[in-house]
């Protein structure tokens, strides 16, 4: 039977237009229409979807290996071109990076999409295979990281990876994501293996193939092995081990950089974390539930290289151990706030011990961490409400975004410090009228109108009322305002994750005067003025 040509028919103009397609919507949507790490993670899931099961049928078609895989890889173009036409309207200071994420995820996975294909072709029902095979992976990959592992960060076979949480501005690229590419490839490469061992025109040949995927295997089996120290993630035991200070109180077990705090440093560490925890469970009225871990970074780089998250304070309490994970510099300004999420995790749904509604997760830190010298967040909540709808006018719709604000969609795509601010200030107002109960029963799933015997809508307009009825706010209120809530948020950046070579040079002499090298300071601190003197 003679070979079909290999570009002709429907079934090509149906992975141009589907690639053509994913190119148009990322196009129109904020922070994804510029070529940088979140494209390039979207477009390589789509690949190994379109590319694996298109690869199928050029296989039974008799196409080769190298032929299809040249087709699959030729299709990116398509979707890249759309993302390079964006900067038409969506600047990207980091275009050059994004090729490098380009290559390192579509590219990379479009390889791994058609060893499948290739080893599945055979067999019945193989696209249900490649597809079958590729939401497992995608799914149980972050599962397995972010489920059972104290990271921020997770390697992907399919989409290739999310480096590190949204707050973060600058993305921790670390080595660990070279390494797990790598080993795509050699899943390809064992893959394309196998399917010739099923092609091999004798027994011998297909001995010698299936020899050459024992030998993959083995190495495969050995990354696997050393996948801790390779950087593909980072289990607790090996987490522990790079901190040389350890403290052991009544309820935490402390890790901290013992260069940079002496005995009686930490001797002050360790009643802060034990002060914090009393007083934050007698405001929750919290049970005492199993010890904490404390990890305190030594710099943000330091924290990057460990759990992908460089400046980013977190406390993930969807672990079975409790955790904080904090820059040791920032310990005073967020430690109360992430020790809260900790505190209220009993409340919180099962497995994931917190609720489905961010702005509620995050509300309830703000309102209960401890209080600072500065303006509560009911003033600056109403003094962005004045700046925005004028003095004397009340806090305009305080309460429709208050309600908004506390899905998902609703959270994360506003600016970062009003969202905390708002909800800090509605969840603290809650907390004041009818105390921890009522909230304590929504942070474990039941509805606003179960647990208070109002809705959310009308919770927020009491909120909005009492707003309305103050007339005065602390000094500096309207200063703090202006300076939080004007920061853009990632989706409004101009050029996202993109950081300036000045600001860079800053925070490293900031980080060098942390450390008290004071001559690397001043030389960084003289590169970033020449760079830019104004």
């Amino acid at each position: 039977m003679p070979k079909q040509p290999l570009l002709r028919g429907p079934g090509l103009w149906r992975p141009v237009a589907a690639y053509l397609a994913l190119g148009a919507a990322l196009g129109a949507l904020p922070l994804v229409q510029v070529l940088h790490a979140e494209s390039a993670a979207i477009v390589a899931f789509c690949a190994y979807f379109i590319g694996g099961t298109h690869a199928v049928g050029l296989f039974r078609r008799g196409v080769g290996y190298g032929r299809a895989l040249a087709v699959e890889g030729g299709f990116l173009a398509a979707p890249l071109a759309c993302l390079t036409l964006s900067l038409l309207w969506a600047p990207n200071c980091a275009y050059a990076t994004g090729l490098l994420f380009y290559l390192l995820f579509p590219g990379v996975t479009v390889v791994f999409a058609v060893s499948v294909a290739y080893a599945a072709a055979r067999r019945p029902r193989a696209r249900r295979l490649v597809v079958g095979l590729g939401l497992a992976l995608a799914l149980g990959g972050v599962a397995y990281d972010l489920g059972l592992h104290p990271q921020h960060y997770t390697y992907n076979h399919i989409f290739g990876g999310v480096l590190g949480p949204i707050y973060d501005e600058e993305l921790a690229v670390r080595p660990g994501l070279f390494w797990f590419r790598l080993l795509t490839l050699l899943w390809a490469a064992l893959l394309y293996g196998a399917g010739r061992s099923l092609r091999a025109p004798d027994r011998a040949g297909a001995g010698r193939w299936r020899a050459g995927c024992a030998a993959l295997a083995l190495v495969i089996g050995a990354a696997y092995a050393g996948s801790a120290r390779l950087g593909f993630n980072t289990p607790a035991w090996f987490l522990q081990s790079r901190f040389d200070g350890r403290l052991r109180t009544a309820h935490f077990d402390i890790y901290y950089p013992a260069d940079r705090v002496g005995p009686r440093a930490a001797e002050e560490l360790a009643a802060r974390h034990e002060y914090r925890y009393a007083w934050l469970r007698q405001r929750l009225g919290a049970p005492e539930g199993r010890r904490i871990q404390s990890y305190l970074y030594p710099t943000p780089e330091a924290k990057a290289a460990l759990t992908g998250a460089r400046y980013t304070n977190v406390a993930p309490v969807w672990l079975r151990a409790p955790q904080v994970h904090l820059l040791l510099g920032a310990f005073e300004a967020v430690f109360s706030h992430e020790l809260a999420h900790v505190a209220a995790r009993p409340y919180g749904l099962p497995v994931l011990r917190a609720p489905l509604l961010p702005g509620l997760v995050e509300g309830l830190a703000v309102a209960y961490e401890a209080p600072e010298a500065g303006p509560p967040p009911s003033d600056q909540a109403l003094v962005a409400a004045w700046n925005r709808y004028g003095y004397g006018e009340g806090p305009g719709d305080l309460a429709a975004e208050a309600a908004a604000r506390l899905s998902i969609a609703g959270f994360w795509s506003g600016r970062g410090a009003v969202s905390y601010t708002t909800m800090g200030a509605f969840v603290g107002y809650l907390a004041g009228a009818y105390g921890a109960a009522p909230l304590a029963q929504v942070y474990g799933g039941r509805s606003f109108r179960a647990a208070y015997g109002k809705d959310v809508r009308a919770l927020a307009d009491e909120w909005q009322a009492a707003l309305g009825r103050s007339g005065y706010v602390a000094r500096g209120t309207e200063a703090l305002a202006a300076r939080t809530f004007e920061a853009p948020s990632l989706f409004e950046a101009h050029c996202p994750h993109h950081v300036p070579a000045p600001l860079r040079l800053l925070r490293q002499a900031q980080q060098s005067l942390a450390e008290g090298d004071t001559t690397a300071a001043a030389g960084r601190l003289r590169a970033a003025l020449r760079r830019a003197p104004r």
